[in-house]
């Protein structure tokens, strides 16, 4: 077990009987993974996918994608404040090889360069996914620990790039409409 995490989880029982702070600690980190997370990475991934029309997933199945992420930063959370964060490891290497699993299906990605893509944008989504899992378990160590600059510092700087991210792809990148046609990526 990590010992940053036993230290968490050593804070937490220790304070357990004298207050509720350990479960507002919890609340919170949870809060900031799941409910930040998705409010800043969701519309950054969907921007990015409408960056890249030839990308683009099965629109049915998109908004899927936002509740999965949802259970992965929950996932992430509880993997890392627990000390077994090598599940995260299997759970990517999953989530990859059903992706290079399907790439290839007729109606999935064509054949012309957008496997690339695809792939591309799901590994960025689940970083982002994965930063704001982790942060919102280090977030109930720093809390638990009273070391509330950690906290905002961390936040702020996740939050920025997320944005930067978003901004980028939604006024910098302009799809190629010849790219479109062609079929030709990046």
């Amino acid at each position: 077990m990590d010992n940053r995490v036993g230290v968490t989880a050593e804070l937490a029982r220790s304070s357990w009987e004298s207050d509720g702070w350990p479960i507002i600690c919890y609340v919170i980190g949870y809060f900031i993974a799941v409910v930040l997370g998705h409010i800043l990475v969701w519309p950054t991934v969907k921007t990015m996918w409408e960056a890249y029309p030839n990308g683009k997933p099965n629109k049915k199945n998109f908004k899927l994608s936002g509740v999965l992420g949802c259970v992965e930063r929950t996932l992430y959370v509880a993997c890392l404040s627990s000390g077994h964060a090598g599940f995260i490891a299997v759970w990517l290497g999953l989530k990859l090889m059903g992706k290079w699993r399907f790439a290839g299906e007729k109606n999935n990605v064509s054949t012309s360069g957008s496997g690339t893509v695809n792939l591309n944008l799901l590994l960025v989504g689940s970083a982002l996914s994965l930063a704001y899992g982790a942060l919102g378990a280090y977030s109930i160590r720093w809390l638990l620990m009273e070391e509330y600059i950690f906290l905002a510092v961390a936040t702020l700087a996740l939050v920025a790039g997320t944005l930067r991210l978003l901004v980028y792809f939604r006024f910098i990148v302009k799809p190629d409409p010849n790219r479109a046609k062609n079929g030709s990526q990046e």
